[in-house]
Parts: C-alpha cells; sequence; structure tokens
C-alpha cells in the first residue's frame, strides 16, 4: 500500500496524502449500518461517518439511562413523564429545556429508597442552589426577603425608606 503524494500544499513543503492506493486502486468500503460506501481513510472502523455519529449518540443516551436507572430508581420515559409534567423547563427558573445540556434529577439525600427520593428535574444551577441550601426553607425565605427589600438600600438610601 502506497501513499499517493504527487500533490503539496501550496503554502508548506509537506505532502498531504490525498488518497491511499493499492495496486492503483482507491480502496472503499461498505458501511455496517446503511451500506454505502466509504474510503476507509476518511472514517476508521465499520461505520460511515453519518452512523457513526448517530451509534455513538445513541450508545451515550443508553449509557445515561442505565445510570439514571440504578442512581434514582427512574428509567428514561419517566424521566421524560416528569419533564412533561413539569411543562418541559426547570422546575424553579423555568427556563433551561435541557436542549443544550440534559436537565438533572433533583433528590432528597434523607429518603433512602431511589424512587421515592425523586423530587423533580432541575438545571444545574438551580440544582446545585439546592444542595447549598440543603433543603433549608427558612433560608429560601431570608432570600426572598432579600430580594425584595434589600437591605443596602436601607444605609444607602436611608431618606426613601422613611416614605
Amino acid at each position: 500500500m502506497r501513499i499517493d503524494r504527487t500533490r503539496r500544499r501550496r503554502a508548506g513543503t509537506r505532502a498531504t496524502p490525498i488518497r491511499i492506493r493499492r495496486s492503483g486502486i482507491l480502496i472503499m468500503q461498505r458501511c455496517t449500518d446503511c451500506g454505502r460506501a466509504r474510503a476507509s481513510v476518511k472514517a476508521p472502523g465499520p461505520r460511515c461517518a453519518t452512523c457513526r455519529r448517530l451509534f455513538a449518540h445513541a450508545q451515550r443516551d443508553r449509557a445515561w439511562e442505565r445510570r439514571i436507572e440504578q442512581t434514582y430508581g427512574i428509567t428514561g420515559d419517566e424521566y421524560q413523564a416528569i419533564l412533561k409534567a413539569q411543562g418541559g423547563k426547570c422546575f424553579i427558573c423555568q427556563r433551561a429545556t435541557g436542549k443544550t445540556r440534559r436537565l438533572s434529577v433533583d433528590h432528597d439525600h434523607t429518603i433512602t429508597d431511589k424512587r421515592r427520593s425523586v423530587r423533580g428535574i432541575l438545571c444545574r444551577p438551580c440544582n446545585n442552589l439546592l444542595g447549598h441550601l440543603r433543603g433549608d426553607t427558612a433560608a429560601f425565605e431570608r432570600g426572598i426577603f432579600y430580594l425584595t427589600s434589600p437591605p443596602a438600600q436601607f444605609v444607602l438610601n436611608p431618606r426613601s425608606n422613611d416614605e
């Protein structure tokens, strides 16, 4: 097998391999999934680039479903049902939809039963907030009070607070 190095890049002096030849014939293989011909140089392995991408996505989804099944005791369909019941968004912020990054399964650490511990589906920042506050409802009430009447305004603008 030899590499045809007859063409060179214009800017440099390195030879760019154009094709792999075996006795003057371009080596082509068939994709195991769709059956289309593909060059062995461009797509190593038994699949073409499109089928390899689809296979990788499916494999990633199966691994994720196994992980949530083992960790939380819910299936991928149950995850989707919970997300649909929440309107397809993070329950707290109502902004994140999970299109760019999958939403997290929120669960209560004090409950030992996996399925009963699941509370809902949240985006990562909202889930981290709940984890940081450890589910303390008084802390959330203080947060609401902080947002409605910021303490700095009492110091910086004392006259407007008297009115």
